[in-house]
């Protein structure tokens, strides 16, 4: 709102009340020169009336106002916080003002719009969160439900925002509430959407963060916890998917087969069919592969490699044939495969790259042709955007130079890849022989 504006708002409440002129008061003394003051744009004046008029005429039937003009004024000279703390103690009184008093009709409702304007105003910061729940700290009985719930719910945004979904849920439980409460526990468009966040998208969010940081059980926990009968289809097909794939992270096979087979059947109703239905079939394959059900792997993959053929990550489909290959002893058609993943585009800058670059190694390193596997290993170890792989490649490069007798070079490599890797178990295989090749180089000495 313009400092015109607020100086017209200001002047029009008192042209209300014919008796302003004829009957004049203190506190409508101070009412008026404050609107003087905003009309010549003084706002540290107009501030500086507002506030005694608040504190000397509390109960007076100008307060309520005089305590929304001085909010907005504090706001208009760039200092939120302390807009925020009048809003915060005068909210109650402003939304249910004293009988008589001549509050502006749409003043609760020009009061919480002023309110998000303010909120909107700070920058993202541990800092301006720390003001909001400083605000929220307020005794209840000061507190309005509609201050209550503006602050809560967007605390619970900016945490979601900074990666603190308990922080967040904390928040969207207690905005929630708020928000019912100040409607008598009636539904509104607001409270399903809050209701939504705090069934589904949060408890989802919470178990993505959980499953991207290795941590499928606790994933697992709370995708169970949630209550799918609150939840749309296409919602419980999304928390059912995220808990295929955190039991498959988990290594609980016949459970996240039984996910990914329900989604499955889900799918088969649909037209047209969903984007994910290719990914759950590439899991059910990865599922087959696991447990060394070769036969039946290659089957489906075959079968899935034609009928997702558009699959934006098709090229993982000859990876698992590649690894099926690899288990019939089908080295040639496991080249074939893992070089189609290599020079597939949609590959390109992913980890498929070096994964098939490594596993084109091993397939040599298998068969004994030491120098072919070297090369392999060789390209993946100049992939610097991917060090765990480089690690890996190292370590097997290594174990070829063991091989074919070139020890120094090999306890470079070894010693290359435990600087390179974060992996407990690569690190101790690696550690293992450089002090093996170390105490062999001392013995000849």
């Amino acid at each position: 709102m313009s400092m015109f504006v607020c100086a017209l708002s200001l002047t029009v409440a008192l042209l209300l009340d014919p008796t302003t002129v004829e009957r004049p008061t203190s506190e409508r003394q101070l009412y008026q020169a404050a609107a003087k003051a905003i009309s010549q744009g003084d706002l540290l004046q107009a501030s500086d009336l507002l506030e005694e008029l608040v504190r000397h005429h509390a109960d007076g039937e100008l307060a309520e106002v005089a305590a929304y003009h001085w909010a907005e004024c504090l706001w208009l000279q760039h200092q939120p916080q302390p807009a925020l703390q009048v809003l915060a103690n005068w909210s109650r009184r402003i939304e249910q003002p004293a009988a008589g008093h001549n509050t502006p009709v749409n003043l609760a409702a020009d009061t919480s719009a002023l309110l998000i304007r303010i909120i909107d105003s700070l920058q993202e910061s541990a800092a301006s969160r720390a003001v909001l729940e400083e605000l929220l700290a307020h005794p209840q009985a000061v507190l309005s439900d509609q201050f209550t719930f503006a602050v809560a719910n967007e605390l619970s945004r900016r945490y979601q925002l900074a990666g603190d979904l308990q922080k967040a849920q904390a928040f969207l439980s207690r905005a929630l509430s708020a928000h019912q409460t100040a409607l008598g526990m009636s539904a509104s468009p607001m409270t399903h959407k809050l209701q939504t966040r705090q069934h589904f998208e949060l408890p989802l969010a919470m178990a993505e963060q959980e499953l991207s940081q290795g941590r499928a059980t606790p994933a697992i926990d709370i995708l169970e916890q949630i209550d799918t009968a609150k939840l749309t289809d296409e919602q419980v097909v999304a928390v059912r998917f995220l808990l295929a794939e955190a039991l498959f992270a988990a290594g609980r096979h016949a459970a996240a087969s039984a996910q990914f087979e329900w989604l499955a059947e889900q799918a088969a109703e649909l037209s047209p069919k969903p984007m994910w239905l290719a990914a759950i079939a590439l899991r059910r394959a990865e599922l087959l592969v696991r447990t060394r059900d070769i036969p039946a792997a290659q089957q489906w993959l075959v079968q899935a490699k034609r009928d997702h053929a558009d699959f934006a990550r098709a090229h993982e489909f000859d990876y698992l044939l590649a690894r099926c290959a690899v288990a019939r002893i089908e080295f040639d058609e496991a080249q074939e495969c893992l070089q189609r993943v290599i020079d597939a585009p949609t590959a390109q800058a992913t980890e498929a790259v070096p994964r098939a670059q490594w596993m084109l190694g091993e397939v040599y390193f298998l068969q004994r042709q030491y120098p072919q596997a070297l090369a392999a290993y060789a390209t993946v170890a100049r992939m610097d955007q991917f060090p765990e792989w480089q690690a890996r490649a190292l370590l097997q490069s290594a174990k070829c130079r063991e091989l074919l007798g070139e020890t120094a070079q090999a306890l470079a490599e070894y010693q290359r890849a435990l600087h390179l890797s974060q992996q407990p178990e690569l690190q101790q295989s690696a550690t293992q022989r450089v002090t093996a090749l170390q105490g062999s180089a001392g013995e000849r000495r």
